[in-house]
């Protein structure tokens, strides 16, 4: 074992590969691709974002809450392509197609005059940071929008409108500190080994 020790230590090459590497170059890499992707990230949300919507009035109130997001809507007329060829193009970040008669369809849904209610179809391209983030931000808006429909609706008719929650659901993690921290070290071990097993020379 001594001899052995002796003649890695004598091993530049072994040396760096063994201790400078996984000590400098490892966590190195993994920082600077975590600062990369939440650059990348806020470059996403900040950034300018344009879409197009299909289906609905620009005065109805749906389309009023996806315009307070701050989201540029281009107008169907001005399109020089429908929206999802656009969208495939890279020239729309999203589009958002109304069912026919959307308003007059939720109204149908709740009063029990249709057996399914009306959909929205979000149109992206999921190669691009900046659409998936579009579509997330409008689809949270929808969502928003379909729960203030459904409570006004309980509440007309004299219902509370917590009654479509009627039990609560939480997580708690267990786990100690230090376990935690052996579970996130545990994730990256593998691979540093691979990485290891790449940079082995023969001698």
């Amino acid at each position: 074992f001594a001899k052995e020790m002796k003649d890695m230590m004598r091993d530049r090459r072994t040396m760096i590969s063994m201790i400078v590497i996984p000590a400098l170059a490892i966590p190195l890499l993994i920082f600077v691709m975590t600062s990369f992707t939440a650059s990348k990230i806020n470059q996403a949300h900040e950034a300018d974002k344009t879409i197009a919507i299909t289906g609905i009035e620009p005065g109805s109130a749906i389309y009023r809450a996806i315009e307070e997001t701050g989201v540029a809507i281009v107008l169907n007329d001005t399109l020089q392509s429908t929206p999802e060829i656009m969208v495939l193009d890279k020239k729309l970040d999203l589009s958002v197609v109304f069912t026919p008669d959307f308003e007059a369809g939720i109204t149908d849904f709740l009063e029990n005059d249709r057996e399914a209610p009306p959909e929205v179809v979000l149109q992206y391209n999921e190669s691009r940071l900046l659409s998936e983030t579009t579509m997330r931000l409008v689809k949270k808006t929808l969502l928003e929008q379909r729960e203030i429909r459904l409570e006004g609706f309980l509440t007309t008719r004299g219902l509370r409108a917590d009654i479509m929650h009627p039990f609560n659901v939480w997580q708690t993690n267990v786990m100690p500190p230090e376990q935690q921290a052996g579970s996130e070290l545990g994730r990256i071990i593998a691979y540093i080994v691979m990485i290891l097993m790449l940079l082995v020379t023969k001698r």
